[in-house]
C-alpha cells in the first residue's frame, strides 16, 4: 500500500485457492521487475509505505507453486511446470545425477502476462494454487495468529478480513504530547496500546483495564518481526538498518539513534504511569537487546521526566522544569506544594512516602517522588535510574538545620510516627532536631525533657523543656524524659540557675509560672528563699 492511503486487507479461501487481495499503489513496472530478479522494492517513498523491503512476497513460496498477482495496472502470473517447459523449449535440461534428483526449478524468475482483474475494489490481488500438503484449516488459523502483529507494524495498513471476519485497527490522538491510542478489535477480542513516535522509532505500550502495562518479551521490529529478542518494557518498530534478510541487525547499527526521545515518550504519560517504561533489572535477551537496554537507561537518567514535588518558594530548586504544567496529586494541591518533573539523579525518594511527611519534606530534600511512585512496586525501578534514596537518618540529620515553628515539628513527629517501627528506625530517628520552650532548638529526643500538661511555652533555660506545641509522643518513644512542673522546679539544675544568675528575670518569671500549676504542698521547701521584687522593687524571700 502507499504511504497516506488506508490500506485494507482481504484474505480468502475457494478450495484450494487462497485470494490476497489489497487497497493502494497498483503494481508497477520496477515492481514487476523487483519482484522477479532484484529481490528488493523499487519504492522509494520512507515514510511509511507497506512493501518498501521488499522481501515479503517470497513467502508465498512455502505453500504455492502456482502464482498469479493481479493489479489495476496490469497482472503476471508466475509458475513453477510453466518455467520448467520453458526451460526445456530453450534446450535447459538438468543433468541425471543423484543430486539432481530433486531439482525443480525457481518460481519467481520468470512471470507471463494474464489479463484477469483483481477482485472488486482491490487494486491488487495476489491467488495462490495451494500445494497438496498445505493444511488449509491450520493456514487460516496462522493467519489469524498474525493478523495483530501487521497491523501493529504497519501503520498504512488498517484492517484485515479473513473470510467473514475483519480485524480493523482504529488510532486516536490523546491529546498528551504525542502519545496516540491504537486499538485493534476484531476476531472475537480487542487490545489497546499507547503509541508514540520518535524521528527514528515507534514506541508501542500495552493498555489493560485503562493503564499502560509493561509489554511481554518480543522482538525488534523493522519493521516486521526479525530475530532479535527483546526484553524492553515498550514495543518496539525500528527504522533502522538490517541484513538482507531482515533478521538480524546490521552490525555498526546505530542503537542511540533509535532511542534518542525515549525520555519524551515517559515524559508524555501522566505521572503515575511514567515509571512503566523503566526496564527493570534482568539478563538482556541478546546482544541487541543489552545495548538497547543500556541505552534507554542512560536516556531517562539524563533527562528531565522523572514526576517530582518541590517547594513553590523554593526558587533555586535544581533540576526542576517549572514549564511543564502543574499535576495535581489525589489529594489536589496543597500548601506551597507543586508539581514538575526532574532529572532522576537530582530527585529523592523516601519508601512508602505519605502525603503528611511528603507536604513537610519537600522544602527540605528538594525535588521529591510524590507519594503514588514511592512505594515498593516502583523501587526497583527508581533504583535502575540513581534517584537518591532517603531513610529516616538522612531526614534527622536534615532537621538539624532547619528554622520552623513550634507546630510544623509537631506535624514532622506525627507523619514521621508510622516508620519508627523497628529498633533500627527509632535508632535513625535518634538524631531529630527539637524545639525547646525556650526558643532554641537542640539535637536528639534523649537529651530532652516532656511536660504535656503545660499549655504555655515557658521559657526553662536549667533543663531542655520541649516546646508545648512540639510535644509529641514520639519524643518519648525515641528518649525524651517526662517531667512534670513540680519536678521541673526540684530540678538540681534550677539551683544552679538561681545562685549562678540571682535575681534573673526571666528565670524569676519561669519558676512563678511552673509553680502556678503545682499544688502549694508539692513545691520544693527552698523556693520559699527565692528572692522576688516587691511593689517598691526591694527583693524579699518569696514566702
Amino acid at each position: 500500500t502507499a504511504a497516506g492511503v488506508p490500506g485494507r486487507l482481504a484474505i480468502r479461501f475457494d478450495g484450494r485457492m487462497l485470494s490476497v487481495s489489497n487497497t493502494g499503489a497498483p503494481l508497477s513496472r520496477s515492481g514487476g521487475h523487483a519482484l522477479t530478479a532484484l529481490r528488493a522494492s523499487g519504492k522509494s517513498d520512507t515514510s511509511g509505505a507497506v512493501g518498501r523491503f521488499g522481501v515479503g512476497f517470497t513467502a508465498v513460496l512455502t505453500v504455492s507453486d502456482e502464482i498469479e498477482l493481479r493489479s489495476t495496472s496490469g497482472s503476471l502470473c508466475f509458475s513453477r511446470n510453466r518455467t520448467r517447459q520453458t526451460l526445456r523449449r530453450a534446450g535447459i535440461s538438468v543433468p541425471e545425477s543423484p543430486a539432481a534428483a530433486n531439482f525443480a526449478p525457481p518460481v519467481l524468475r520468470l512471470s507471463w502476462p494474464v489479463s484477469t482483474e483483481p477482485a472488486p475494489g482491490a487494486d491488487t490481488e495476489v491467488v495462490l494454487r495451494l500445494r497438496d500438503e498445505v493444511d488449509v484449516e491450520q493456514l487460516s488459523a496462522a493467519m489469524r495468529r498474525e493478523a495483530v502483529d501487521l497491523l501493529l507494524e504497519l501503520p498504512a495498513l488498517h484492517s484485515i478480513r479473513i473470510g467473514a471476519e475483519e480485524l480493523v485497527a482504529h488510532t486516536r490522538d490523546l491529546g498528551t504530547s504525542g502519545v496516540s491510542e491504537l486499538r485493534i478489535s476484531g476476531f472475537g477480542s480487542e487490545r489497546i496500546w499507547w503509541q508514540f513516535r520518535t524521528a527514528r522509532a515507534r514506541w508501542l505500550l500495552p493498555v489493560r483495564d485503562g493503564a499502560p502495562v509493561s509489554a511481554a518479551p518480543d522482538v525488534l521490529r523493522a519493521p516486521t518481526r526479525s530475530d532479535e529478542e527483546l526484553s524492553l518494557p515498550a514495543l518496539l518498530v525500528a527504522d533502522i538498518s538490517m541484513q538482507p534478510d531482515r533478521r538480524r541487525l546490521l552490525p555498526g547499527a546505530r542503537i542511540d539513534e533509535i532511542v534518542a526521545g525515549y525520555a519524551d515518550f515517559a515524559r508524555a504519560l501522566p505521572p503515575e504511569d511514567r515509571l512503566v517504561l523503566v526496564p527493570t533489572p534482568g539478563f538482556a535477551r541478546g546482544e541487541v537487546d543489552g545495548l538497547l537496554r543500556e541505552a534507554i537507561v542512560r536516556e531517562l537518567r539524563e533527562k528531565s521526566w522523572l514526576p517530582v514535588m518541590v517547594d513553590e518558594s523554593d526558587d533555586a530548586a535544581t533540576g526542576i522544569d517549572r514549564a511543564e504544567p502543574t499535576v495535581e496529586s489525589a489529594a489536589g494541591r496543597r500548601g506551597t506544594v507543586r508539581y514538575g518533573t526532574s532529572v532522576p539523579t537530582r530527585a529523592s525518594v523516601f519508601p512508602d512516602l505519605t502525603e503528611e511527611l511528603a507536604e513537610l519534606l519537600v522544602g527540605v530534600v528538594g525535588p521529591l517522588v510524590p507519594p503514588s511512585l514511592s512505594g515498593r512496586r516502583y523501587a526497583e525501578a527508581l533504583s535502575v535510574l540513581d534517584v537518591h534514596r532517603l531513610g529516616p537518618a538522612r531526614i534527622a540529620e536534615l532537621s538539624g538545620g532547619l528554622d520552623r515553628p513550634p507546630r510544623w515539628w509537631y506535624a514532622l513527629y506525627a507523619a514521621l510516627e508510622p516508620f519508627a517501627v523497628d529498633r533500627l528506625a527509632v535508632e535513625e530517628l535518634g538524631a531529630l532536631a527539637v524545639p525547646l520552650a525556650d526558643g532554641r532548638v537542640v539535637t536528639g529526643p534523649r537529651t530532652v525533657v516532656l511536660d504535656d500538661r503545660l499549655r504555655e511555652p515557658v521559657p526553662v533555660r536549667w533543663a531542655r523543656l520541649v516546646h508545648p506545641e512540639a510535644a509529641h509522643p514520639l519524643l518519648a518513644r525515641l528518649g525524651a524524659r517526662q517531667a512534670t512542673a513540680a519536678e521541673l522546679l526540684s530540678d538540681p539544675g534550677l539551683r544552679v540557675e538561681l545562685t549562678d544568675r540571682p535575681g534573673d528575670p526571666e528565670t524569676m518569671d519561669a519558676v512563678l509560672r511552673l509553680a502556678a500549676s503545682v499544688e502549694t504542698d508539692a513545691l520544693p521547701d527552698w523556693l520559699g528563699l527565692l528572692e522576688i521584687p516587691d511593689d517598691t522593687g526591694e527583693l524579699r524571700p518569696a514566702d
